[in-house]
């Protein structure tokens, strides 16, 4: 039936449906904004975590995805998840408003009439039960949406609210854990640990909530927030949050990786080893940064790669060769260094020392660190980041749209090789994005690497841009000793040259010394006005 026929004025029946379907409170509908070309690597994140959660919990993933191919106009496949979603919990408010939104963007006004009568009934009614509030399920979509582009901290408000409205929908407590756990990564170390070990309660909770992992040792059970009564891992993906959280603070608190981080880690693929939950533990172990866990790393991304190819499971590896090979060149230079400073023997040990340190073809003597970006004779190192470029070019390659993250570790590749161009390229690349932080960092290693081949005046102008960002973003520790060294090594080239550029950077060292709560260096624009 069309809507001539009965006299339906569409435009009218359009703005009424809307403003019903306002109250609901699904405003990611509406207020979110992103670009399309990225969608499709929003949606390959989403499925690769959908398939390694319990069933139950998908509900809130089904809808984003049902969301994105409506705004992609995919109608047909928007409402095939809907209705997947409804599957799973017949009074998802969400997924009837999502439904109602696609139906109304395709004219197809008259199908929307029997999800408002629905909707209505679902809001009628007097009493839910505990755990399955249809607004707290909808506040917890919600806050998966803001969780998934990016925008930790809405989505740590709506996970807020949802467990407000009904304490007992646990699985707030997952998606808030792994926010925290997001958010305490770029807040200064007055705040960190603090979140981050709400983060790691939350993330407890849930688990023991749900009874979804046995830690298979003979710890004592008021210890560990892990039911010992339930040998299956039902939610893998929570496990291996946790084990990241743990490792998160043992790195803040400069100590070893927790055994329990690992027993979680092995425990995960003992259950599961799809190419997401191999990816998961895999890129964990990689930024744990030892040798012999690096080699593990590299195992199971190679793992998972035979399995899918996809972009992250392709960075990932790439970064983990990269710190294999220096990894693998640190022990090489110690070698050299002890034979370099070993007392003289026979002559015939004497000629094999010789042998050897022609071999490693390392200038020890400047230095007692290794240089990570000078390849003087070390061939086999050169090698093997030549191999960790072709790798990123390759995921950069299959990415939708260029990840711009990719673009920044490739170009710091290309920095170590010395190929200035193709490094420019990425860099510049990278300035274009919408994230100060990333624009930020793509100023600043590229004026780093500028500085050290000589190219003062441009190196100057890079870094002065990255000052310029600074108050939109929290550095860490690294990254402020990065800067800092920069800016005395721009001070000291232009006060030679009794040149205004060297006041302008003493200035900086002498009023504001890079501490981790100011606000930054600031640029001359800032001095001026």
């Amino acid at each position: 039936v069309s809507t001539q026929s009965t006299g339906v004025d569409t435009a009218d029946a359009a703005h009424k449906i809307h403003i019903f379907l306002d109250q609901f409170l699904c405003h990611f509908t509406q207020n979110l904004t992103f670009e399309k070309e990225n969608i499709q690597s929003l949606l390959d994140v989403l499925f690769m975590e959908c398939s390694i959660i319990p069933p139950r919990c998908r509900g809130a993933y089904y809808n984003l995805i049902g969301y994105f191919y409506a705004s992609l106009e995919k109608f047909e496949k928007a409402h095939k998840y809907f209705d997947m979603a409804l599957k799973l919990n017949p009074e998802d408010v969400v997924a009837y408003v999502n439904k109602a939104r696609a139906f109304l963007a395709n004219s197809e006004i008259l199908r929307i009439y029997p999800l408002i009568r629905r909707l209505t009934e679902i809001q009628s009614k007097s009493a839910h039960t505990p755990g399955s509030s249809p607004l707290s399920n909808a506040q917890n979509t919600i806050a998966l949406a803001y969780n998934k582009l990016g925008l930790s901290c809405a989505a740590l408000h709506y996970y807020e609210k949802s467990l407000q409205t009904d304490p007992f929908n646990f699985d707030n407590y997952l998606g808030r854990g792994e926010v925290l756990l997001k958010i305490s990564k770029h807040q200064g170390r007055a705040h960190d640990l603090e979140t981050l070990q709400d983060g790691i309660s939350s993330l407890k909770k849930y688990i023991a909530e749900y009874n979804v992992l046995n830690l298979a040792s003979e710890k004592d059970a008021r210890e560990s927030p892990l039911p010992r009564d339930n040998k299956a891992i039902n939610n893998v993906f929570a496990v291996v949050l946790l084990a990241r959280a743990l490792n998160e603070r043992s790195r803040k608190l400069g100590k070893d990786y927790t055994p329990d981080a690992l027993e979680y880690l092995d425990l995960a693929l003992t259950t599961d080893r799809s190419a997401f939950v191999l990816y998961q533990v895999g890129d964990e172990k990689r930024l744990m940064g030892q040798l012999e866990g690096m080699e593990g790393a590299m195992a199971l991304l190679r793992e998972a790669i035979d399995i899918r190819e996809c972009y992250v499971i392709y960075h990932s590896y790439a970064l983990a060769l990269a710190r294999h090979e220096r990894c693998k060149y640190e022990e090489r230079f110690r070698v050299a260094s002890s034979v370099s400073g070993a007392p003289e023997a026979d002559d015939s040990s004497c000629a094999e020392n010789q042998d050897r340190k022609k071999s490693l073809k390392h200038n020890s003597s400047k230095s007692d660190k290794p240089k990570p970006f000078v390849f003087e004779g070390d061939d086999e190192l050169k090698a093997g980041i030549i191999k960790v470029a072709k790798l990123l070019k390759h995921a950069l390659k299959i990415s939708h749209n260029g990840s711009k993250e990719i673009s920044l570790d490739l170009a710091e590749i290309h920095c170590s090789l010395n190929r200035r161009s193709e490094a420019e390229a990425m860099f510049r690349n990278v300035m274009t994005s919408s994230n100060p932080s990333q624009r930020e960092l793509a100023f600043r290693k590229f004026g780093r690497f500028l500085i050290k081949i000589g190219e003062w005046d441009k190196g100057d102008e890079m870094m002065e841009e990255a000052l310029k960002l600074r108050e939109q973003i929290v550095h860490d520790e690294v990254s402020l000793k990065q800067l800092e060294d920069c800016i005395v090594l721009l001070a000291d080239h232009f006060s030679s040259e009794n040149s205004g550029r060297g006041k302008f950077w003493q200035e900086q060292i002498s009023s504001e010394r890079l501490e981790e709560s100011g606000k930054g260096l600031k640029s001359s624009r800032e001095r001026r006005r």
